[in-house]
């Protein structure tokens, strides 16, 4: 229950913001009572609950048709055949008194009901006089014919609605056929009302209404319900035995709590009844999954179906992870650099950026990291859950940051439009990528992720297959673009320094080239680079486009070096023979060679054998040639 507790209190911290627009596409913390659906039809009707003509329109806006809507336990968490009406805006079936009329399956008593509860809401105390336009105007039971009239919704030949739309038969689509969110089913179609009052046009659209929100909130608290124990916060309340959905977007279906069945496995074995599990307050629940919801909009990292959030309970900043660190350090310190930053550059802007957190996060904050994913349409799991304090969260991102780092070259590009070099750590997509590929199948992709998200929120170590299948993806250049080529070996040499240097723990591979103690796989990586980077200045200057040798048997080299070597050192001689022999010589490119002569000599005799190489070879070779591209520019 503490996750519930940790949300429950960051909606009472937060509640002055409820309801409350902060800024453009910002999302809006629900009040209880109320969730999220999306519209398909909107149409305007007067205080005397008149139809207004002109004012009916399609939504097709997706981000547009997020409607807030009152809703009760029930209707909140409806689902079957014969769902419960929401109180106020819903679909055509509850709205509509003529809804069979115009070829409504489902009868009248889904609109009934609807009238009904509607009347109680608005003969008792806390009836909102634009709640009560609205039921005027839908006791005259002329909702689809205004709609018909307004061209919303279409008729076909026998002058009922047209339910699916065929486009052989009724050519381009219109309507509500145009509506942003998914319709499959015109008589589906989910509608809300706004109230317009001469004598105040500035009037808040209705579903965006605080006074609305009172009103329902109040209405719905004084019906009668059962005080029991709140197993989160220790007090005699009001309870519930329904979630809320919809906790990852408007169409999330996956509850967090669930024992809607009394003849399967929800709660079986040790208890006869859902209440003996546990007892939950209505507001509790409500407060909880509303904070969740409005956190996972806010801050949430998706990764298709599932999502992490972090957050802390007084509302505290928290450092995005979803972006690589290059990216996020432009955007937070707003210092987007034209020009590559080497190590020591990194290092100061991440001080600065941790500073700067540090000011709003102490040690007595409360930061929560969770992990959401659903194996099923209907179940959510907490796949991942921590409470630390402010200064261990800064700290573990901090090692992060600093750690998993490499001279990623395919984020920016200079005025030529070539890649350029600068230090960075990437972003958890891009890892993924590194490991498996563009097409990573999206079951494998949840897995990885779900084991990829410890090692950054929690400093564990990464796993091997990550180390091995990104060292072997990094080692294939003749199977990907330019582009994902230089983004996997970056990738794989951040992923492969981090693990190294965690696993000796001390930072034996450092960003430069290791001139003290590189051992034998990285210094065949070096002349692996030595062998790419003379080959491409020889065909550049002879103005030749091709791939170097040094890259076509790139893989081979991995797994047989002293036999790859012999033929790249047989193959690469003319080339260094045509660069020596040139009149237009660059005394650094002479350098170059007398560099990679005195490389090749520090490889021993005893190394010298068809072992493969470990990862490690992907530092050397990268740090190299970077190094050298480099020593070219300078």
């Amino acid at each position: 229950m503490s996750w519930i507790g940790k949300l429950y209190d960051t909606y009472v911290y937060c509640e002055p913001l409820v309801g409350k627009v902060t800024g453009e596409n910002e999302p809006v913390l629900l009040p209880i009572a109320h969730t999220t659906q999306n519209a398909h039809i909107e149409f305007c009707i007067d205080s005397d609950g008149s139809f207004l003509p002109g004012t009916a329109r399609v939504i097709e806006n997706k981000k547009d048709s997020v409607t807030v809507i009152p809703c009760t336990e029930k209707s909140q968490s409806r689902s079957g055949i014969a769902p419960i009406h929401h109180p106020l805006f819903d679909k055509l079936q509850y709205l509509a008194g003529d809804y069979v009329a115009y070829g409504g399956e489902k009868g009248n008593s889904f609109h009934n009901d609807y009238m009904k509860d509607l009347r109680n809401w608005c003969e008792s105390r806390y009836a909102n006089k634009r709640v009560c336009a609205i039921l005027k105007y839908l006791e005259k039971g002329t909702l689809v014919a205004d709609l018909i009239s307004e061209r919303i919704l279409p008729l076909d030949d026998k002058g009922k609605l047209i339910r699916k739309w065929d486009s052989e038969k009724y050519g381009e689509k219109r309507g509500v056929f145009l509506a942003g969110s998914a319709l499959h089913d015109s008589l589906d179609a989910f509608v809300r009302i706004d109230v317009r009052n001469r004598d105040n046009p500035q009037e808040e659209r209705l579903w965006n209404d605080p006074q609305l929100w009172r009103d329902f909130i109040s209405y719905y608290a004084q019906k009668e319900s059962s005080n029991d124990l709140c197993y989160v916060r220790g007090i005699e309340i009001p309870c519930s035995e329904m979630s809320p959905a919809k906790i990852r977007g408007g169409g999330d279906k996956a509850k967090l709590i669930s024992a809607n069945d009394s003849n399967g496995f929800t709660y079986r074995g040790r208890f006869t009844e859902p209440s003996q599990v546990a007892r939950i307050g209505y507001e509790t629940t409500q407060k909880a999954h509303n904070a969740l919801k409005w956190l996972i909009e806010k801050q949430g990292f998706r990764n298709g179906d599932q999502v992490y959030v972090t957050w802390g309970t007084k509302n505290e900043p928290v450092i995005p992870i979803d972006q690589n660190s290059i990216s996020m350090m432009d955007e937070i310190l707003g210092e987007p650099d034209k020009l590559p930053y080497v190590h020591t550059e990194y290092a100061r802007r991440l001080i600065k950026l941790m500073a700067g957190y540090r000011v709003k996060i102490n040690k007595r904050s409360e930061i929560v990291m969770m992990g959401l994913d659903s194996a099923t349409t209907g179940r959510m799991a907490i796949i991942y859950y921590e409470e630390l304090d402010g200064e261990s969260y800064l700290d573990r991102l901090n090692k992060w940051y600093s750690t998993c780092v490499w001279f990623l070259d395919y984020i920016r590009k200079d005025e030529k439009g070539k890649p350029i070099s600068i230090c960075g750590t990437p972003s958890p997509n891009d890892i993924l990528f590194a490991v498996y590929g563009p097409n990573i199948p999206d079951k494998l992709k949840k897995s990885a992720m779900k084991r990829l998200m410890p090692c950054i929120l929690a400093n564990k170590p990464i796993p091997i297959d990550f180390i091995t299948n990104a060292t072997r993806r990094a080692s294939e250049p003749m199977a990907m673009n330019q582009y994902d080529y230089r983004k996997t070996v970056s990738v794989a040499c951040a992923l492969i320094r981090k693990f190294y240097n965690d696993k000796l723990k001390e930072e034996r591979f450092s960003m430069e080239v290791d001139k003290e103690n590189p051992g034998r796989s990285y210094l065949f990586g070096e002349a692996l680079a030595y062998y790419h980077y003379l080959e491409t200045v020889a065909l550049r200057a002879a103005d030749e486009n091709r791939v170097t040798n040094a890259m076509r048997l790139k893989s081979v080299y991995s797994r047989k070096p002293a036999k790859t070597m012999m033929i790249l050192d047989e193959k690469v001689q003319p080339y260094i023979n045509r660069l020596l022999s040139s009149d237009k010589l660059d005394r650094r490119v002479s350098d170059i060679i007398r560099d990679f002569h005195e490389v090749m000599g520090n490889i021993k005799i005893d190394d010298m054998k068809d072992k493969p190489l470990d990862p490690t070879y992907l530092l050397g070779y990268s740090a190299k040639l970077t190094e050298l591209y480099n020593r070219k520019e300078n």
